[in-house]
């Protein structure tokens, strides 16, 4: 069973079913701030549409994830990691601060 992260870190469930998962999607789609084009790269990232010729898998679509596909950030003054549902920009204003000048590194390894 698929589950994907919203930018809001909300965790939605896919059923495995096609038919199902495809009536799931269409709950899902329904909120106010999604449009139809997001729409259709979520039914892509959760497997019930096909993507393009270009790629065999969508793993992201504007912040979406799916959730066995994380982006990792790593803090280096504290060693700690946060999973990035943004752009590493919009990550890294998220960060804490340790009152300390430094840099973190951006790391794209699944733990």
């Amino acid at each position: 069973m698929p589950c994907i992260l919203s930018p809001d870190w909300k965790l939605h469930r896919i059923p495995d079913d096609k038919t199902e998962a495809a009536a799931a999607v269409a709950k899902l789609v329904k909120e106010p701030n999604i449009g139809w084009r997001l729409a259709g790269n979520l039914r892509q990232l959760c497997g019930v549409d096909a993507v393009g010729f270009d790629r065999t898998q969508r793993k992201e679509a504007s912040g979406w994830m799916l959730l066995s596909f994380p982006r990792w950030l790593k803090h280096d003054a504290s060693n700690t990691f946060f999973i990035v549902s943004s752009d590493l920009g919009q990550a890294f204003a998220k960060m804490p601060a340790c009152g300390k000048r430094h840099k973190a590194s951006a790391c794209s390894r699944r733990y």
